[in-house]
């Protein structure tokens, strides 16, 4: 096949030997991301059935902790996700090829990004980033919590902001984010 763009044979051949001697670095990499993403989403999985089957459990500390589970969740799920499309792309060769050249008696193929690779890129992205975020602000909320009934002794007060910080903990994420993908600022390697 005939490379679409004229090529410096020499960068191109330090770029492929690094790419070739990482490349086993970056699968065990996706690998412990699989394993470790999927511990997260058990214990995740684990927290919201403790809080949605025993009522006795069910505080607003509680109530917090189980809103940073579920961002942490999504969060997990979303790395899962592209660790799955890396391995896949990586070992299982599913891009399709643009150039193949043979640099120093070894055959070397470049692949092209597909437009489905980038939207799912850019999703990835989204996901796990604002869900990261609001993960943060919920750790955050309890904080705060813990510090208006433990210093102030004011139980009602974080109930009573519970609809307000909710569109601020989801919300603020969501907002920022989306800029980031509007201004294409995520979802890309240099974003």
């Amino acid at each position: 096949m005939k490379c679409d763009v004229e090529v410096n044979y020499e960068y191109d051949c330090s770029v492929s030997i690094l790419h070739h001697k990482y490349q086993h670095l970056r699968i065990w990499s996706a690998i412990l991301a699989i394993l470790s993403s999927s511990a997260s989403i058990i214990g995740c999985l684990l927290i919201i059935t403790i809080y949605v089957c025993w009522k006795e459990f069910r505080s607003t500390a509680r109530a917090i902790l189980l809103f940073i589970s579920i961002a942490d969740l999504v969060t997990a799920l979303g790395y899962l996700f592209g660790s799955a499309v890396y391995l896949n792309q990586h070992i299982f060769n599913v891009i399709p090829i643009v150039c193949r050249h043979r640099c120093n008696s070894t055959e070397y193929v470049y692949y092209n990004s597909s437009a489905t690779y980038k939207v799912m890129c850019k999703g990835q992205s989204f996901v796990t980033t604002s869900s990261s975020v609001a993960s943060f602000f919920w750790t955050t909320v309890l904080a705060f919590y813990l510090y208006m009934t433990i210093v102030h002794k004011r139980y009602k007060l974080v109930r009573r902001l519970m609809p307000l910080i909710h569109v601020m903990s989801w919300g603020i994420p969501l907002l920022l984010c989306g800029v980031a993908i509007k201004k294409k600022m995520a979802g890309t390697i240099n974003g």
